[in-house]
């Protein structure tokens, strides 16, 4: 439970970085946020291992590149499912699971 914690916070804080930077995606307000963080946390824990097991082939065929599709389509379902939160459009998405991936690390890296 404190790692889930943890883990939105982490994605809370990058979120909020991303939204003042970028002009690709809105939110209605920091409860919509907190919302698409915990829902991002969510699914990255049940529905990306399932989708990177069963995309374990295409995977390999592009060197690795299919995983950024991956993290993409999670995030961008993240935003599908919370009200208040907009994305451009799915290769958006794609840019902005990288972004948000390099932000996470930085800040848990900070926190620790």
């Amino acid at each position: 439970m404190k790692s889930f914690i943890i883990s939105v916070i982490v994605t809370f804080l990058s979120l909020v970085i991303i939204d003042y930077f970028s002009k690709s995606v809105k939110f209605s307000g920091y409860g919509s946020v907190a919302v698409l963080a915990a829902v991002i946390t969510l699914l990255n824990g049940t529905i990306r291992p399932i989708l990177q097991f069963l995309s374990i082939p295409i995977t390999i065929v592009t060197l690795g590149l299919f995983y950024f599709v991956v993290n993409g389509f999670v995030l961008y379902l993240s935003f599908k499912l919370t009200d208040g939160a907009r994305i451009k459009s799915f290769p958006t998405a794609i840019w902005m699971s990288i972004v948000l991936s390099i932000l996470q690390s930085f800040i848990s890296s900070i926190l620790r």
